[in-house]
């Protein structure tokens, strides 16, 4: 049995996107990790897999239907983000109408939470609800043997015109259980990129899922319980990458909670000395409250150049209005631990939080400027499914969400197809306008306190560099 995983384009290519001169930003740049683990697993299960990522390639929708097409699959699985939903969905309604005989699966965050109002668009047969290495093979089987769908836990599809939903699906607790993804099924060479800090880095997922319960994040909740991989099984995975890919000089580290458990960080950072594998330089995500002095120090001494801190806001209040547990202090903390053992601290704020006033907002550029991070990031909050705030600020259809401005004028700091959550006061042209104004005040900022790592971003990324100071200077 043939199966094609699908990565769908970005909405660029859609109308009425496709017509504009500016195009949206393209989010997405990595080997799909999501798409890789599938085609491991249902390669052990003795199907026939392709993956086509025709998000990173920049493939058009009719060449990707003569794709789907020449391989003449009998299942295409399709990966659901927000931002690109309606590009999976128009694929979706193209491959129907090539053959309606393909079945059509849809899996990934997205779907997990809006799956009834993607199987009511029609060109969707089933939907696959959380993690898909163990419910997708089975599918596959079902459909292979034209079996009833109902015992296969975690699905949603249409039986009979009517909506049916599965049990829902235990999560997968022995991670190590998992095969390495088949980055072997695409051009993964082309993958192996250089940016910020890292020369000639890779993806590799080392845990899933997060101990919090942030309300602008779907990860703590369906996905919620925390599940690490032993250090061991990702020597492994590295060991392969080395040995597949030998120029590979960097790790960037996805997961979303990587310091989640200290004990677990430490015996990695060993593993990582006691194999010789330190001297490849990783980044990771951490929480500032999770960070101390001995695992900071074990993190430098095993190769960690840059650490990711989702700090959100320099306002208590609004950090308490967005669950996320930790204090200032803390980050303060943090920010000065990781700078003082020369690990780069990039730290990561939003504006238009629940409860965000121009005060918030006051406190928060205060507070990031005043915390000298090596580098500083400003983006506008999203609504996304399955979060806090997609309770208190509904949306009707993501299927049909496109904000009209960003067409003809598209920002840095949001994306035309994802809501942004709009606070009492604000409107979304003024969070915009608001973002720009920090990030140029940022940029300057970081060029006179560190100019010789801006230097170096500019020479080792001159084109992503330049277009970048452009767009924000222009985008007022």
């Amino acid at each position: 049995m043939r199966v094609l995983l699908i990565l769908p384009p970005n909405v660029e290519f859609l109308e009425p996107f496709r017509s504009s001169r500016r195009k949206p930003p393209a989010l997405l740049w990595g080997y799909p990790l999501g798409l890789g683990y599938l085609a491991a697993v249902l390669k052990l299960k003795g199907f026939q897999v392709r993956i086509i990522d025709a998000c990173f390639e920049g493939i058009p929708f009719d060449e990707l239907v003569e794709q789907v097409k020449e391989y003449e699959p009998d299942i295409v699985g399709i990966g659901c983000l927000t931002h690109i939903l309606r590009s999976g969905i128009e694929l979706a309604k193209r491959i129907k109408l090539l053959n309606k005989d393909i079945k059509i699966v849809m899996g990934g965050p997205h779907s997990t939470y809006d799956y009834e109002a993607l199987l009511k668009s029609g060109c969707i047969d089933t939907i696959v609800i959380g993690e898909g290495e163990k419910t997708f093979p089975e599918l596959c089987s079902a459909i292979e043997r034209n079996e009833p769908l109902e015992g296969i836990k975690g699905i949603a599809f249409i039986n009979n015109g009517a909506l049916a939903k599965t049990h829902y699906r235990e999560l997968v607790d022995g991670l190590d259980s998992l095969p390495f993804p088949a980055r072997e099924l695409l051009d993964f060479p082309r993958y192996i990129q250089s940016y910020g800090v890292l020369e000639k880095s890779v993806d590799v997922m080392s845990s899933r899922g997060c101990t919090n319960r942030c309300v602008f994040c779907s990860s703590g909740h369906l996905f919620g319980k925390w599940r690490t991989r032993s250090p061991q099984n990702i020597i492994a995975e590295i060991r392969q990458l080395l040995k597949a890919y030998p120029g590979i000089k960097s790790i960037n580290f996805m997961d979303d909670d990587f310091t989640a458990d200290k004990a677990r960080v430490l015996s990695l950072c060993s593993a990582l000395k006691s194999e010789a594998l330190d001297y490849l330089n990783w980044v990771c995500l951490a929480r500032v409250d999770q960070l101390d002095e001995e695992n900071i120090s074990a993190m430098k001494s095993a190769g960690c150049v840059r650490v990711h801190l989702g700090i959100e806001s320099g306002s208590e209040e609004i950090l308490k209005n967005i669950n996320k547990r930790i204090s200032l202090d803390q980050a303060r903390r943090a920010v000065r631990l990781l700078e003082s053992h020369k690990i780069e601290a990039y730290s990561f704020f939003m504006i238009g939080h629940p409860g965000e006033t121009a005060l918030t907002i006051k406190k928060t550029v205060a507070f990031a400027r005043d915390l000298r991070s090596s580098n500083t990031g400003f983006f506008i909050t999203q609504v996304f499914p399955g979060t806090r705030l997609s309770q208190l600020q509904p949306v009707e259809s993501w299927i049909d969400y496109i904000y009209e401005p960003e067409i003809k004028n598209p920002s840095l700091f949001t994306h035309p197809c994802v809501p942004n959550f709009l606070p009492d006061g604000f409107d979304r042209e003024v969070l915009k306008k608001i973002c720009a104004k920090i990030t140029r005040h940022f940029i300057v900022l970081h060029f006179f306190r560190r100019w010789p790592l801006f230097i170096k971003k500019f020479f080792t990324e001159p084109r992503q560099t330049i277009s970048y100071i452009f767009k924000v200077f222009l985008n007022k």
